[in-house]
């Protein structure tokens, strides 16, 4: 069974009820953590985009060697150079301009939102001294939500 990515964004808005109604360290564990899901949440599905929707190179080699498929050497390099940062790629693949107008703007916003949403994540994870706020989450849940209604039209237009 596929794991619905979708339910890592809906735990990080009960982590937001649920740190509305606490204060201190809870409060913060519950800030830090849901910051980090809407981010996985929204990654996640992002990638599977790329996967699915747009047959993204790196992201398919391995199922695609397993079903008897060959590539060269400097295109397996490429592919592993590309995904050492998996972060980093679907940035950098949804900042590549296709020169198809609309697409292009959607897929700008979500690379945006998706660095964003990363570098708040980074945050939260690993520095001792953030202080994650309730408006701060706010602000990651809405970002995350308008990235899937970016990634939604950009698939109607595909």
């Amino acid at each position: 069974m596929v794991f619905d990515w979708q339910q890592y964004l809906d735990l990080a808005k009960e982590q937001q009820v649920a740190a509305n109604l606490e204060s201190g360290g809870s409060q913060e564990a519950k800030l830090r953590c849901a910051i980090s899901r809407a981010y996985y949440s929204v990654f996640n599905i992002a990638k599977a985009y790329l996967k699915d929707r747009e047959n993204d190179f790196a992201l398919n080699l391995a199922e695609r060697q397993k079903g008897g498929e060959h590539f060269s050497r400097d295109e397996i390099r490429e592919a592993e150079n590309s995904l050492r940062s998996i972060h980093g790629h679907l940035r950098n693949r949804f900042k590549k301009a296709l020169g198809q107008g609309k697409k292009d703007g959607y897929r700008q916003s979500i690379a945006k939102i998706l660095q964003e949403l990363c570098d708040e994540r980074v945050e939260a994870d690993y520095e001792s001294n953030y202080s994650p706020k309730p408006q701060t989450l706010k602000k990651q849940i809405n970002d995350a939500e308008q990235l899937l209604t970016y990634l939604k039209k950009l698939a109607e237009l595909t």
